[in-house]
C-alpha cells in the first residue's frame, strides 16, 4: 500500500531533473508576476490566480509531490515579499492557499492514476513482446525442424518399421524356390527404393569367399564383378558390412564400390554379395548402414526361416509357422544390430466382459505385429510380437490397453484380471524364451 502511494506521488522521471524543473518553473512564474503585476506578484487579488498554474502544471506531468513543491515555493515567496514589505496583504491569504493546494493535489492525483494505468499498460506491452519474441523463436525452431524433417523424408522416405513391413508383405512373398537368391532383382529394387542406391548388384555365392562374376540383379547399369577389389576382399574377409571407410590410404581410393554386404543367415551361411557403386553422398551414413544390415538379415534369415523354425515348432506345435519364423528372424537382427523386438503376453482371466476386453485388446495391434492367441481352459492368452520396439514401446502399449481398460470398462489390469509379461527376443535362445513366456502364462493363469 505504502509502495503504491509512493509511485503516485513520486516524480516519473529521474528526481534531480524534476526538482531542477519544479524550482525554474515555479520561479520564472513568480519572476512573470513581479514584472506584470509588481505590487501583486502572486495574483492574490487577482480575478484568477495565474500563479497557480505552475503547480498544476508540474502534478499533471510528474505527480502530486512536485506539484506541493511547487505551491510551498509559493507560500516562501510570499513570506518573503511579506518580510521585505513588497506586499500589502498582512493577513495570511488561506483561500487562496488552501485553494491552490487542492487543486495541485487533484491534479497529481489524476496524474497518479494515469501514470499507474500506463505503468500497467507497459509492464502488459512488455510481456506482450517478451512472448511474441518466445513464440518467434520456437516458430523459427520448428520451421528448422520442419525443413530437416522434410529434407529426411525427401532423402529417407519411409521408416525402418514401414520397410520391413513392406519387405515382409512383398518381396518375401516372392522369395521361394532352389535358387541361391530368389526373387533377387525384387530385392535389390527394394533396397534400391529404401536405401537410395543407384548403381548396386546382387551377386550369388560359388562357394564361402568366391562370388559369382555375373550378377543375379542388378540396376544402373552395373558391371561384372571385379574379383580383386580390395572393399570385396576385406567384405569376404571380415564377413560383415564393410564400406569405403574400412579401408586405409590408396585402397579407398583404387576400390570401385562404396559398400560391399554379404547376404549371411543365422547358420552362417553366406548366399550371396550386395555390391554397391554409386549411391548420394548423404545417404552414406550409420542410418542406411543399419537399414541394409537390418533388412538383408532378415532377406537372408527368410531364405532358411522354414527349417530354422523347426526346433520351435516342436516344442511348441500350436505355434504359428510365421510367428515362429519372424521370432527367430528378429533375434538375430538384435543380436546383431542392437535394434531391440520384444514378445507381450496377456493372459485375460475369466471375467463377465471377457469377450468384450480380449476384442479390444485385439484391436490394439499395430500393423506390423504378429499375434498368436491361445486357449487354457476359461483363461485367453495373447502373444505379441512387436519388433523393432524397444522397452519404452513396450511400456507405452501397455499403458495404452490401461487407459483403453479404463475409458471403456473403468478397469485397470488387475480389475480386468490381465497379467502382463514381456521379453526382449535377444535376451537368449529364441525357442526356449518364448517356451518360457507361454509357461509362465499357463503356471499363473
Amino acid at each position: 500500500m505504502k509502495n503504491e502511494l509512493w509511485q503516485r506521488l513520486a516524480p516519473a522521471r529521474h528526481p534531480a531533473w524534476v526538482w531542477l524543473e519544479t524550482v525554474a518553473l515555479t520561479g520564472i512564474t513568480i519572476g512573470i508576476g513581479v514584472g506584470i503585476r509588481a505590487s501583486d506578484p502572486l495574483f492574490i487579488r487577482a480575478e484568477f490566480p495565474w500563479t497557480w498554474f505552475a503547480p498544476m502544471l508540474l502534478a499533471l506531468r510528474y505527480g502530486a509531490l512536485p506539484g506541493v513543491a511547487s505551491a510551498a515555493l509559493i507560500l516562501f515567496a510570499w513570506l518573503a515579499a511579506l518580510r521585505l514589505g513588497l506586499t500589502s496583504e498582512a493577513a495570511f491569504p488561506k483561500l487562496y492557499f488552501l485553494g491552490g493546494l487542492l487543486l495541485t493535489l487533484l491534479c497529481g492525483e489524476y496524474s497518479g492514476l494515469w501514470r499507474t494505468r500506463v505503468r500497467r499498460m507497459q509492464e502488459v506491452n512488455r510481456y506482450i513482446d517478451h512472448r511474441l519474441e518466445d513464440l518467434t523463436q520456437r516458430l523459427y525452431l520448428q520451421r528448422l525442424s520442419h525443413d530437416r524433417l522434410e529434407q529426411s523424408l525427401i532423402n529417407k522416405p519411409v521408416t525402418l518399421r514401414d520397410a520391413l513391413l513392406k519387405l515382409r508383405l512383398f518381396v518375401l512373398e516372392r522369395a521361394h524356390g532352389n535358387e541361391p537368391l530368389p526373387a533377387a532383382q525384387e530385392f535389390l529394387s527394394f533396397l534400391a527404393q529404401f536405401c537410395q542406391l543407384e548403381v548396386a548388384a546382387l551377386h550369388p555365392m560359388l562357394s564361402r569367399k568366391q562370388p559369382h562374376a555375373e550378377p543375379a540383379a542388378s540396376i544402373g547399369g552395373a558391371q561384372n564383378l571385379q574379383a580383386d577389389d580390395p572393399l570385396l576382399q576385406f567384405a569376404l574377409e571380415s564377413q560383415m558390412l564393410s564400406h569405403v571407410q574400412h579401408l586405409e590410404g590408396d585402397q579407398a581410393q583404387t576400390s570401385r564400390y562404396l559398400l560391399v554386404a554379404p547376404i549371411k543367415t543365422s547358420l552362417s551361411q553366406t548366399r550371396g554379395l550386395l555390391v554397391v557403386e554409386r549411391m548420394p553422398f548423404f545417404a552414406l551414413n550409420e542410418e542406411t548402414l543399419q537399414t541394409l544390415t537390418v533388412l538383408i538379415a532378415y532377406y537372408a534369415d527368410h531364405l532358411i526361416a522354414a527349417d530354422a523354425a523347426i526346433p520351435m515348432r516342436e516344442m511348441l506345435p500350436d505355434c504359428p509357422e510365421l510367428f515362429a519364423e519372424e521370432v527367430l528372424k528378429l533375434a538375430r537382427i538384435e543380436k546383431d544390430t542392437g535394434i531391440p523386438s520384444h514378445i507381450v503376453a496377456l493372459s485375460v482371466g475369466r471375467s463377465g466382459r471377457q469377450k468384450d476386453i480380449y476384442a479390444m485388446i485385439k484391436r490394439m495391434q499395430r500393423t506390423l505385429d504378429l499375434v498368436w492367441e491361445m486357449q487354457e481352459g476359461e483363461i485367453k492368452i495373447m502373444l505379441t510380437l512387436m519388433p523393432l520396439a524397444g522397452q519404452q514401446a513396450v511400456e507405452g502399449y501397455l499403458a495404452r490397453v490401461e487407459a483403453a481398460l479404463q475409458d471403456q470398462f473403468g478397469v485397470d489390469f488387475v480389475g480386468a484380471r490381465i497379467k502382463p509379461h514381456h521379453s526382449s527376443v535377444g535376451v537368449g535362445h529364441a525357442p526356449l524364451l518364448v517356451q518360457d513366456i507361454v509357461t509362465t502364462c499357463r503356471i499363473n493363469k
